[in-house]
């Protein structure tokens, strides 16, 4: 199978698939990772091949553009060494299916590529499959004939749609209503978690640890710079505070970080852990976004979180997946309009004053990761 996976600007699309790749060779699948935008996250993936395509970002946070790895716009001979990449791809090592991460209900700026891609597959392989790995919510567009020309795409070329969600908690029908055709192609796999066992803890603090996040960082300046300055006046001064820097957190605010960093007054920041599910075990308290990954990672662990979903460009994804969460009490949500250092400070004392623990487990299914790989292995087999 070949897995076709393209970043633009957060690093959660890598974290999700990772884990839906590792579960596949668990069940004896052998895959191949086409991944585009994230090549530093190849180790992500194991000892799974991993094709990595010249890299595209997102020019800003509000999607307006394309970048190269430099940081110039795209140009067709880029698109062109792109594509040459996947059609000796499938000259190498035709698979027996492809799954595309997103499309065709979202990267519709790769559509030119991926139905190239596609339509190559399918002159090799008649018989082979296609499927779309979807997260639990879809922003669709905001144009009608755009959205009708991903319903389209899915007619066409894909088998099957794999929604990685509990509908019981949250179905796709929040955010996507689809055609009845299309509906009937639906299979929801339950959410998909990381399974394989946190890394030990490197190190070990005094107390448990306030642990501030935002993935990749492209998005998570706000809340880092909140969280900053409401630790600097002193609030829960007792405790460690722990920020974590991704790589794409702008500079201005990781240099504000760093110069803050001071192991007396008990504030450290470091670049993203790979203990960090060992971390949120043991902390006393999360701040984050509201990704899938985070949102997930919360909620299989248990621990206390504040998440603060990202609303900028008109996505509405992390806000809509926090409010059913916070309802559900898994979560304590602080929309980002309210995010201001006092508004941090009066939603984490909330928090605070509940159990370390959820009290009540989520009932909610969690074996997206497992369930996926089973139910294609069994097809794939057939």
């Amino acid at each position: 199978m070949a897995f076709y996976v393209q970043q633009l600007l957060g690093t959660g699309h890598v974290h999700r698939a990772s884990a839906l790749v590792q579960a596949l060779e668990r069940a004896g699948v052998r895959v191949t990772v086409l991944l585009g935008g994230g090549g530093d996250d190849r180790a992500r993936f194991g000892d799974v091949v991993v094709r990595i395509l010249p890299g595209i970002r997102a020019t800003d946070t509000a999607f307006a553009g394309l970048m190269d790895e430099t940081g110039q716009p795209v140009t067709e001979n880029y698109w062109h060494q792109r594509q040459a990449m996947l059609q000796a791809f499938l000259a190498d090592d035709c698979p027996d299916a492809v799954m595309t991460e997103l499309f065709p209900f979202g990267r519709r700026a790769f559509a030119p590529e991926i139905l190239t891609f596609l339509a190559a597959f399918r002159q090799q392989q008649p018989a082979g499959k296609i499927y779309c790995s979807l997260r639990d919510i879809i922003v669709p567009p905001q144009r009608p004939h755009r959205l009708a020309q991903s319903f389209d795409w899915a007619r066409d070329w894909f088998d099957h749609i794999l929604v990685h969600t509990d509908p019981s908690v949250l179905p796709l029908t929040a955010s996507l209503i689809l055609p009845s055709d299309l509906a009937a192609r639906v299979v929801n796999t339950g959410y998909v978690v990381e399974q394989k066992m946190p890394v030990p803890l490197a190190g070990v603090f005094v107390r448990p640890p306030i642990v501030v996040a935002s993935g990749g960082g492209a998005v998570g300046a706000l809340l880092m710079e909140a969280a900053l300055t409401l630790r600097q006046r002193g609030f829960m001064q007792d405790d460690p505070w722990l920020f974590l820097v991704g790589r794409h957190l702008p500079t201005e605010t990781a240099t504000r970080l760093q110069q803050a960093n001071n192991s007396v007054q008990q504030i450290f920041v470091e670049p993203n852990r790979a203990d960090y599910r060992s971390l949120l075990r043991q902390s006393r308290l999360s701040l984050s976004q509201g990704g899938y990954n985070t949102l997930m990672d919360l909620v299989s662990i248990g621990c206390r979180g504040v998440v603060v979903p990202f609303v900028g460009a008109g996505e509405t994804e992390q806000h809509l997946r926090a409010e059913i969460f916070a309802q559900y009490g898994w979560v304590w949500m602080l929309p980002e309009q309210d995010l201001t250092p006092d508004g941090l400070a009066a939603i984490m004392s909330r928090a605070i004053e509940q159990p370390t623990q959820l009290a009540q487990p989520p009932v909610i299914d969690l074996g997206g990761a497992d369930f996926t790989a089973s139910w294609l292995a069994a097809r794939l087999a057939g």
